[in-house]
């Protein structure tokens, strides 16, 4: 009695179309910046909004002050007044 041999056959398989190709490539990209789009929305809306906001000194005082800044030895006060001042 002969029994069949389970060798595997090879089939020939048909060609993917380009087309269909770029579908699936086009679907997958839509799928991953939807993704990316919704998650950045979820991210949003975690965000903790404070009832009131506390300031350390009053605006009024804040904008006359005067603002020190220490310089490094490198840098010449004439080449700050000029390019910064």
């Amino acid at each position: 009695m002969d029994y069949p041999s389970f060798r595997s056959v090879p089939v020939e398989e048909k060609p993917k179309s380009k087309k269909l190709m770029i579908l699936g490539l086009v679907i997958i990209i839509a799928i991953v910046a939807g993704g990316f789009y919704f998650w950045q929305k979820m991210t949003e809306e975690r965000k903790v909004e404070y009832s009131q906001v506390y300031r350390l000194v009053n605006e009024k005082i804040s904008q006359s002050a005067a603002i020190v800044i220490h310089l490094p030895a490198v840098v010449s006060e004439m080449y700050f007044s000029e390019n910064f001042g």
